[in-house]
């Protein structure tokens, strides 16, 4: 019985030391929490239907746009849990948004099939972080 326990407890243990390396792989180690908005440049597509003057078309629709995104690392532990046992206590924060903005964002080319479609520049929506912070990590 005492070496089934200790081989359950050993796996969670490794299982503990593999979620710690993917969060020191996946955002970096730090001993404090770290998060922010940061700028970065993205491709927009969108499949749309214009209403033309002879009719509606289907077209793809493009723009590249510097957006927000929430970037950094936020501290997280497991440990051994004394009241769960034998168990862990997992306090898991992540970089995420607490606030967002909807931001209007005209597509600059517009085409059917080979044919850019001149002078079509339609717009879309997209919500974008206003504010990150550490947070209880979502399931």
């Amino acid at each position: 019985m005492h070496q089934h326990w200790k081989l359950k407890y050993n796996m969670k243990r490794v299982a503990s030391v593999a979620t710690l390396l993917m969060c020191f792989l996946h955002g970096g180690f730090s001993l404090v929490d770290n998060c922010d908005i940061k700028e970065i440049d993205v491709n927009i597509i969108r499949e749309m239907t214009i209403q033309m003057t002879t009719g509606s078309q289907n077209a793809i629709c493009v723009a590249n746009v510097r957006v927000n995104e929430c970037d950094g690392a936020c501290v997280s532990r497991v440990t051994p849990s004394v009241s769960h046992f034998p168990g862990f206590d997992k306090i898991c924060k992540c970089c995420s948004e607490t606030a967002l903005i909807r931001r209007e964002i005209t597509l600059t080319e517009c085409r059917d099939g080979q044919q850019v479609l001149e002078g079509v520049h339609p717009t879309t929506v997209i919500m974008e972080p206003a504010n990150c912070a550490c947070q209880l990590c979502q399931n």
